[in-house]
């Protein structure tokens, strides 16, 4: 990834952490080996004619619709980290969370299409950030005589994570400095923009909506 700016050689940290986006073989992986998916794949124009174009109604994850079409018609994906390409993340926490929040909101979709490559990685996101609002209700909720438990596991939840968030940059001060303080906005924005982006698109068909990811056409 090629990190230009201040705010993305922050982010670029939090894309290769476990604790961010989670780690994904295209970033991680250090030998030749066969994958589920990948960024950026080079494909045969036989293999393309078989399963058919990018859907790119998508927008983004589009990849991952395509990767699995491939593997289900028998072909198998090789990842090669020698071969090399460069990608520059967004530039600011805004365009950050527009992307992230139609990725979870396209990932909902894809499932729909493939469920069978469900992975529970795919829902945490969501399941944390409905368990976070429930926990800063918890906390708001002593204005209105809710029970000191109620209030103190709420409390615990939101302090738990903003320990665990604070943790993190302070591990990447070595690399960062100052600049690792930009985490604690960043995780917090992968985590959210993601977990209510698959929300929204896990949910769209039952309340009869559909939102149109950017830069869909």
């Amino acid at each position: 990834m090629h990190a230009d700016t201040p705010f993305r050689k922050a982010l670029v940290e939090a894309l290769y952490a476990k604790i961010a986006v989670g780690s994904v073989p295209y970033r991680t992986l250090g030998t030749r080996a066969h994958v589920e998916s990948l960024q950026t794949g080079s494909f045969r124009r036989e293999v393309l004619e078989r399963v058919g174009p990018f859907d790119e109604s998508l927008a983004v994850v589009e990849d991952l619709d395509m990767n699995t079409r491939i593997r289900k018609a028998g072909f198998r994906l090789l990842l090669d980290p020698s071969i090399r390409f460069w990608y520059l993340p967004r530039p600011s926490l805004t365009a950050l969370w527009k992307q992230i929040y139609a990725v979870g909101l396209v990932k909902a979709r894809i499932l729909r299409k493939h469920p069978d490559i469900f992975k529970w990685k795919y829902v945490l996101p969501s399941l944390f950030t409905i368990a976070l609002g429930g926990a800063v209700a918890a906390m708001v909720s002593r204005t209105i005589g809710a029970p000191r438990p109620v209030v103190y596991a709420g409390v615990a939840f939101v302090a738990t994570y903003a320990a665990v968030v604070v943790g993190f940059a302070l591990t990447r001060v070595g690399r960062l400095g100052v600049g690792a303080a930009r985490l604690l906005a960043i995780v917090p924005t992968l985590h959210i923009g993601y977990g209510l982006g698959f929300l929204s698109g896990a949910t769209e068909k039952l309340l009869g909506r559909s939102a149109k990811p950017p830069g869909a056409p």
